[in-house]
């Protein structure tokens, strides 16, 4: 597989490169007749030193204008994306390849078949952008799509494989042994056609290393299964002189399911008689599933197989496979009759079967008829759901799920593949039910309907929103949505971009917030200039539109309220709201109503100041005016805080605070303000001033006296001076104390309590 450089075509060249896009999408876009086995796939562009492949709807999509953000990061700052390959088939090919043969009129398979492959070795899949706007990707991983592992030893690997539409040059597959070590394998070119494939270790595994269970690109292979069955089979194989005991725990140990104790040596006779002997637990699970049959079920069923085996026509084949199977339909008779049974050569089908032997009554058992019947089954109704166009179409599938496929097993209630089936068909119907619908209501119901008919990951009905029905129907491409989402097995119903709530959902709530930000500064400003009664009304219906938009959002910062909204603040909302537009969002609005909202309460609480007539009134007001320096007072002391607000207001001239500012300032001025004054007062009150200054002289009775009079604190004021000496000398006697020495006040309630005491003490 060649390299080829990520940087193709210069700049300058990708006037040639946007002309080929047109040739990219022509193909897919052509006449069913046209459409050949494979088509073009994705593009590879160059994104600094990496390719990052795109898928082609997407890079069209982007390249026409339709993703702005997917362009600009593609171009990488050039004038044109760089693409340095495009994906054909199961290959990538050089763009200058792709474009020569399209150049020449050669079709794609012939295009696919002269080129070389590029190696994808470091390719990135483009997902989707997150929230930052940062780029998702997915590494693509070269290699097999590997089915199975059939064997695994100390030079080879052996795996299994679908068979390859196109020859695989230096194809490899990822070896991970039970120590999560990678073992290197020797690449080499695979024919088309081809299902299996033996690849070379580099280096030999010791023998010792193979054990646990290793894994080749994902599928696992167990040494520990193996060996658990070749212990199974080495002690039936001593039949008739087994260990009996030691047999039914290995079976046991293996997991095996409907043990018969009863039954054990004829399960050690049928394991040691199979032929070929079992190799995985499964093949040890159906040895004894057989024994278990009694010899009269045995013997019906050999009945039952000779029937179906001696058909010599389709009629025969169906009234053998009715009389005696379950789920057998007569219209699919063909596919029943033409399942290929012996795989030859020559290849031999179910009704070729004839007579004794390999290609007769030995080629196939009772079971084995029946998973003929229900693989048979699962095609058709594969093929139905393939071809389904609409909604009808898929209600059929969902009716041969239910009358044709086996019923899920109880005992498994975590494994129910049919009601999987189910559900899944039943997702697409309402998927078709949505494309389908000719009204915005109908839309919105089907989308309803989608939305319970699939996981919550994909859409959940509470993410709609009746509101934006109108936005719903002008994002619904019926066509686009049935060929490009629907009907393309690649995109699931999550598809970050293709899906149905990225095309529809998504998109609708982006242009409805959008509508409704540019209404609402719309309006606002009208208002702001006019203040007339229809503007008004048309900026309160900006607001509810608003709301109403985005009403099904769960997240504070995206869902606004009406009831943050005081109609007697509109005039003070439209000023703060009119430069709002699409390139603001919900939470610009809800901090702009926020910060009117917030004045208009403090413009209540310094009018409570203002008609305050206690001090309690004036301390409710204060707290909800959230002050800083206030907040910082201890509680005890705030009602003394609030009554000198009380009283400042009252020698003011026009006895009023103007607003929150002028409440602060009285508060806060430095060595004037109330805050200031209360500090003041409480440092008068510090050991020095009361029990000794710094020179360890003690303060006189009557000093403490003169320090107490300028509490103003009336229990005492109205004391007599012998009480006032008595409470001075109690009070300066019991001053705080802590095992360091005095403690200052910290309070004034702490020094009218102590007052109190004191004064109690002498009465």
């Amino acid at each position: 597989m060649k390299k080829i450089p990520y940087k193709v075509f210069s700049a300058s060249a990708m006037a040639a490169v946007l002309a080929t896009t047109a040739v990219l999408v022509a193909p897919v876009q052509a006449g069913a007749e046209e459409v050949a086995e494979i088509s073009v796939d994705s593009v590879a562009v160059t994104v600094g030193e990496e390719a990052v492949v795109v898928d082609l709807l997407n890079y069209a999509t982007a390249i026409g204008g339709g993703n702005a953000a997917l362009l600009e990061y593609l171009k990488d700052g050039n004038e044109y994306p760089s693409v340095a390959s495009v994906k054909l088939g199961d290959k990538y090919i050089s763009l200058v390849d792709y474009a020569q043969g399209i150049g020449q009129d050669k079709s794609l398979e012939e295009i696919a078949e002269e080129s070389e492959a590029v190696s994808t070795d470091g390719y990135k899949e483009f997902v989707d952008f997150d929230e930052d706007g940062a780029p998702i990707f997915e590494e693509i991983v070269e290699g097999l799509t590997v089915e199975a592992v059939s064997a695994i030893e100390t030079t080879i690997v052996e795996v299994t494989f679908p068979e390859l539409a196109e020859a695989l040059e230096d194809a490899t597959v990822e070896v991970t042994d039970s120590e999560g070590n990678v073992r290197e394998v020797v690449a080499q070119d695979l024919a088309k056609g081809a299902t299996v494939a033996q690849f070379d270790f580099v280096e030999a595994v010791d023998e010792d290393d193979l054990v646990g269970v290793w894994a080749v690109n994902g599928v696992e292979y167990s040494f520990d299964e193996l060996k658990l069955v070749e212990d199974i089979v080495e002690e039936a194989n001593k039949f008739p002189n087994e260990n009996q005991v030691k047999l039914f725990d290995l079976l046991t140990q293996a997991g095996i399911q409907n043990l018969d104790a009863d039954k054990i040596a004829d399960y050690a006779e049928d394991i040691e008689g199979a032929s070929p002997s079992p190799v995985w637990v499964s093949d040890v699970q159906k040895i004894i599933d057989e024994a278990n049959k009694s010899d009269e079920q045995k013997a019906a069923e050999a009945a039952v197989v000779k029937a179906v085996v001696d058909a010599t026509n389709q009629i025969q084949l169906l009234a053998a496979l009715e009389a005696n199977f379950e789920r057998v339909n007569k219209d699919w008779i063909t596919d029943y009759a033409n399942t290929e049974v012996v795989t030859g050569p020559p290849a031999v089908t179910l009704l070729d079967l004839e007579g004794e032997g390999a290609t007769g009554y030995d080629a196939v058992d009772f079971d084995g008829i029946q998973e003929i019947i229900d693989d048979a089954n699962e095609a058709a109704i594969d093929q139905a759901n393939a071809d389904a166009e609409k909604s009808a179409d898929q209600a059929k599938v969902t009716a041969l799920i239910e009358k044709w496929v086996e019923a899920d097993d109880p005992e498994t209630p975590n494994t129910t593949p049919k009601a999987d089936a189910i559900a899944a068909s039943k997702a697409k119907e309402a998927a078709f039910r949505v494309a389908e619908a000719n009204t915005e209501n109908s839309l919105f119901n089907a989308l309803v309907a989608y939305a319970n008919a699939t996981e919550d990951s994909v859409l959940k009905a509470s993410e709609l929103n009746a509101n934006l029905k109108a936005f719903y129907f002008a994002e619904l491409d019926k066509d686009d949505l049935i060929d490009n989402t629907i009907t393309d097995a690649a995109v699931g119903h999550d598809h970050a971009t293709n899906g149905i709530k990225a095309k529809i959902v998504s998109v609708a709530n982006d242009k409805s917030l959008d509508q409704a930000l540019n209404d609402l500064g719309e309006k606002a400003t009208d208002y702001d200039g006019d203040k007339s009664a229809t503007n008004k009304a048309a900026f309160q219906k900006a607001l509810q539109q608003l709301a109403n938009y985005t009403s099904h959002y769960t997240e504070a910062d995206e869902k606004f309220l009406m009831s943050t909204i005081d109609d007697a603040l509109l005039e003070e909302y439209a000023d703060a709201l009119k430069g709002i537009d699409d390139t603001d969002d919900v939470d610009t609005v809800q901090q702009a109503v926020k910060g009117v909202n917030d004045d208009a309460e403090e413009l209540k609480s310094v009018k409570a100041i203002n008609e305050a007539t206690t001090a309690s009134q004036v301390k409710t007001a204060l707290d909800n005016l959230s002050i800083t320096s206030y907040i910082n007072i201890p509680s005890v002391d705030k009602l003394y805080i609030a009554e000198k607000v009380l009283e400042a207001r009252a020698d003011e001239t026009d006895e009023e605070y103007d607003d929150k500012a002028a409440v602060e300032t009285a508060l806060t001025t430095a060595g004037t303000g109330i805050i200031a004054e209360y500090e003041a007062l409480i440092a008068e009150f510090k050991a020095e001033e009361i029990v000794e200054d710094a020179a360890n002289n003690a303060k006189t009775t009557t000093e403490v006296i003169a320090q107490l009079n300028k509490l103003s604190y009336d229990a005492f004021d109205n004391l007599t001076a012998g009480e006032k000496a008595e409470v001075a000398e109690y009070f300066q006697a019991n001053y705080p104390t802590d095992d360091n020495g005095t403690v200052d006040y910290k309070t004034l309630a702490s020094i009218k309590a102590d007052i109190d005491k004191a004064i109690a003490a002498i009465q």
